[in-house]
């Protein structure tokens, strides 16, 4: 099973930072990110549709700061987010860094696109468009797209066929995984990416892969509940592709075990 970090090193490192995604790189096999919209069209590393968790923005006044960390990102120009501080005096990383650090260290990339709450057909096409533009030649192995939106997965697909498309869920039961499953399948997509749980077992595991998907399993909030090392076992030994992590102290030997 492979160990990919979530947002990056995340429980070391300030979230989605290149500080992050790189200790990922040299921690694990890869890294996970969050990509934004802005209003250019270009896309930036940030997992909320607003700054205001995790920013700052030292050089503007704080009428200024305050509406540039409250408004929606998709709002935004480049250059006011590249004015904001994630973390380390770090601004949000533009999607060429992160996909230049995937294809340099040859770490695995998980992408997830983040479509902004009811996207038009128009909307999520444009999104998809924008991000398989921005995969560079050489990461047709390393590359996933990743996202909660079913029809964003396969618009993904369908335009960047060389790279895998994973569809993002929140599940209870191993019910879910299969219904998850199901529309991935139908869909066309490479895989399921659900919350880590004693639902995922070795018998959804085997019926993903009967479907041709793959399973990876993800973490949620730091400290993650589900970010420990009975759940790092038992994913393994159902047989998951992938799981994503915060990378918390303690999981250096279950990578090294992997």
């Amino acid at each position: 099973m492979l160990f990919v970090g979530h947002r990056g090193a995340s429980a070391r490192s300030p979230e989605n930072t290149m500080a992050a995604l790189t200790l990922a790189c040299a921690l694990s096999d890869g890294f996970e990110c969050d990509l934004q919209q802005l209003r250019s069209g270009n896309l930036v590393t940030l997992h909320d549709a607003t700054l205001w968790r995790t920013a700052t923005f030292p050089n503007r006044n704080g009428l200024a700061s305050l509406f540039l960390r409250a408004c929606p990102v998709g709002w935004l120009d480049d250059a006011a987010v590249a004015d904001a501080d994630v973390g380390n005096g770090e601004a949000p990383p533009r999607v060429d860094e992160i996909m230049g650090l995937a294809l340099d260290r040859q770490k695995i990339c998980f992408a997830e696109l983040k479509a902004p709450e009811g996207a038009s057909a128009a909307e999520v096409d444009a999104l998809a468009c924008a991000a398989a533009g921005a995969a560079p030649a050489g990461l047709d192995h390393l590359l996933t797209w990743i996202s909660f939106s079913p029809d964003l997965c396969e618009a993904m697909k369908q335009k960047s066929p060389d790279h895998k498309a994973f569809l993002v869920a929140y599940v209870h039961d191993e019910a879910g995984c299969r219904a998850v499953a199901a529309d991935a399948a139908k869909r066309g997509l490479d895989g399921i990416d659900v919350n880590a749980g004693s639902h995922v077992t070795r018998a959804v595991v085997d019926e993903c892969a009967a479907l041709n998907l793959k399973v990876v399993v993800y973490v949620y909030r730091a400290p993650a509940v589900n970010d420990v090392p009975a759940l790092w076992a038992s994913s393994r030994d159902a047989g998951v592709w992938a799981f994503t992590s915060n990378l918390p102290a303690g999981v250096d030997s279950a990578v090294a075990a992997n």
